[in-house]
């Protein structure tokens, strides 16, 4: 009815820019056919997916995807949330749309987007087949950008051990630094995945490469508190004096000695969250001498990968505090007084 009206089919506007691209993201074919006839603009840009094309492939509608492609919509058009149609096939798992984009030329290493390019995303979102079929249309294992550097990165944090396997037979570089975590091992070690460590660490990654969010993986494994990691990257030599990039007066053993031993720590705000801030380093190497109960152990894990706050632990010392003798009352004003003056 509109049509019949001469209504302006390419108006732009609205959350997905034009008419076509939001018949394209619900998988309207009809209406997406009756847009054509009437000579919409198969390459308009603007809205949240950029182009008609991306957004059909986002949701994953083949039959919209050939329509558009059959009308000679660009296969390799920039813009929208996840930079091109293959990026956004590849980030949802559609295998069937990824293989039609590559047969109509697509660019495997089109760069964009949130992760970067397809392989990127096909990688942190666990889709081992389409990682398969990227690879063997040439994709660049090593290629940059992105929310996390690259692919072995991206398959890392997440724990997908069967793609980090594909792309290290592909020749992934195991120390290709970017991203969030700056490297593979430590991506794996903040996210507590030991078996993905222990092969990183057999590719002879570097285990004090430098870099990232927590400055090298042993202090990534102790913020997230993953003892077994901390050892194992304690068995392949990892420093535990070194300092890391962003402090130059601090080491991993010495901040958790520091937090841990001290009778009064200080704010756990104050302990910036790129150190090795809970004990698990301290009680891998230094258990023996730091006899502490339990509960004191959570004021040293306040700070976790995700930044929140004081754990559990704590307040439960407090309260256990707040109950004891009153021959032992005038020990705890001193601390505070203490804490206080610090």
């Amino acid at each position: 009815m509109l049509l019949e009206k001469n209504v302006d089919v390419n108006a732009q506007g609205g959350e997905y820019g034009n008419a076509l691209q939001a018949a394209s993201v619900g998988g309207h074919d009809k209406v997406v056919q009756m847009l054509l006839e009437k000579d919409a603009d198969v390459n308009a840009q603007g809205g949240k997916y950029g182009s008609a094309l991306q957004a059909a492939s986002v949701g994953g509608y083949d039959k919209v995807v050939q329509m558009l492609l059959e009308k000679d919509a660009d296969v390799d058009a920039q813009g929208g949330f996840w930079g091109n149609a293959l990026q956004a096939a590849s980030v949802r798992g559609h295998d069937k749309i990824v293989q039609m984009l590559l047969e109509n030329d697509a660019d495997v290493n089109a760069q964009g987007g949130l992760y970067g390019n397809a392989l990127q995303a096909a990688s942190v979102r666990g889709h081992d087949k389409l990682v398969q079929m990227l690879l063997e249309k040439d994709a660049d294992v090593d290629a940059q950008g992105g929310f996390w550097g690259n692919a072995l990165q991206a398959a890392s944090v997440r724990g997908h051990d069967k793609i980090v396997q594909m792309l290290l037979e592909n020749d992934a570089d195991v120390n290709a630094q970017g991203g969030l975590y700056g490297n593979a091992l430590q991506a794996a070690s903040v996210r507590g995945h030991d078996k993905l460590v222990q092969m990183l660490l057999e590719k002879d990654a570097d285990v004090n490469a430098q870099g990232g969010k927590y400055g090298n993986a042993l202090q990534a494994a102790s913020v997230g508190g993953h003892e077994k990691i901390v050892q194992i990257l304690l068995d392949k030599c990892a420093d535990i004096e070194m300092r890391t990039l962003t402090t130059a007066d601090s080491t991993t053993a010495s901040i958790a000695v520091e937090r841990v031993g001290m009778p009064s720590p200080g704010p756990v705000e104050q302990q910036n969250s790129s150190f090795a801030t809970t004990a698990s380093v301290t009680r891998v190497v230094y258990h023996e001498s730091h006899p502490y109960e339990e509960n004191d152990w959570g004021e040293a894990s306040a700070i976790n990968d995700h930044g929140k706050g004081p754990a559990k632990g704590k307040r439960k010392v407090q309260r256990k505090r707040k109950t004891s003798t009153t021959a032992e009352q005038p020990a705890k004003k001193r601390v505070t007084r203490s804490s206080a003056s610090r």
